[in-house]
């Protein structure tokens, strides 16, 4: 059978001729399949037994942003038929099971003392979705990954999600184990600007989560730390001096909560030292190897 995930369509199910009688003819069930759905802008989907049923239940990737669920979720389901049967291959939407993630929050809302409600500034928009038992306990757990909002700016990626899988002990219930809680260890999702010349003094945004009071930041040898402003648990602008011997490339930022332990965690790839700044990418221009649409 053949899941289709549609960007601007209700997504559609194909069902592989159950007789047998002419295997690969597809057939769309949907309507009879399916709870009435509107479109959604789905991506990629994985099937797997996440409720420990015994049949294949399907996830779906929502190409959104904001503090959401970045995925649907179908659950297989057995349905009674005017026959009197009870055949599989039923779907009802458990999407509820799934909480909410929290978005890297767009950095004009920090800026402007708001929280960030626009979904169109906030990260997330997710792509792709796994499904794996990544702590050996018997059941799916769920990997979201995410594009970020690309829409007339640079493609800087965005915080993925990862999803713990509950059911063994705490009946179906998916757990974010993508953000830390508190008690707990300092994370960072992004910064910006995303780079810098050098010999450039200037001010960058550490957007993460259970920054600290006493929170140290490090971005690497030949960037001076000149002052950490914590803002919040989760917003920090850092006035950093990069000398003019430091090294080019991508820097690795760390930051620490020097009570409580001195927790640190470290995020590579978001923050990079040019010898010369590149053009903005222009709006919808090709080359001759990507097309970039606007």
């Amino acid at each position: 059978d053949v899941y289709v995930a549609l960007d601007d369509d209700a997504d559609r199910i194909l069902m592989n001729d159950p007789t047998n009688a002419t295997p690969g003819f597809l057939t769309d069930e949907t309507e009879s399949r399916f709870p009435p759905t509107v479109a959604t802008p789905s991506r990629g989907c994985a099937t797997g037994d996440i409720d420990l049923d015994g049949d294949l239940d399907i996830v779906v990737a929502r190409f959104i942003g904001g503090t959401t669920r970045h995925v649907t979720v179908w659950r297989n389901v057995v349905k009674q038929q005017p026959d009197g049967s009870f055949p599989l291959g039923f779907f009802e939407d458990v999407s509820y099971e799934v909480p909410f993630g929290r978005a890297n929050t767009d950095f004009h809302d920090f800026e402007d003392g708001r929280d960030g409600d626009d979904e169109e500034g906030r990260p997330g928009w997710a792509t792709d979705v796994d499904l794996f038992d990544v702590d050996l306990d018997g059941d799916l757990d769920m990997m979201i990954t995410c594009g970020g909002q690309v829409l007339g700016q640079a493609i800087t990626g965005a915080q993925n999600f990862f999803y713990l899988n509950r059911i063994v002990g705490d009946s179906f219930n998916f757990q974010p184990e993508g953000l830390n809680r508190v008690p707990g260890n300092p994370v960072v999702f992004e910064a910006q600007p995303a780079g810098s010349l050098r010999g450039a003094t200037m001010e960058v945004i550490l957007v993460g989560d259970n920054f600290h009071d006493d929170l140290a930041v490090s971005f690497g040898g030949g960037i001076e730390i000149v002052e950490v402003d914590r803002r919040s648990r989760s917003y920090a602008v850092i006035k950093i001096h990069v000398r003019e011997e430091a090294d080019l490339g991508p820097r690795r930022i760390s930051v620490q909560n020097m009570s409580g332990g001195g927790s640190t965690t470290t995020k590579a790839g978001i923050f990079t030292v040019y010898e010369q700044l590149a053009n903005p990418i222009p709006e919808n221009a090709a080359d001759p190897i990507w097309m970039v649409f606007e």
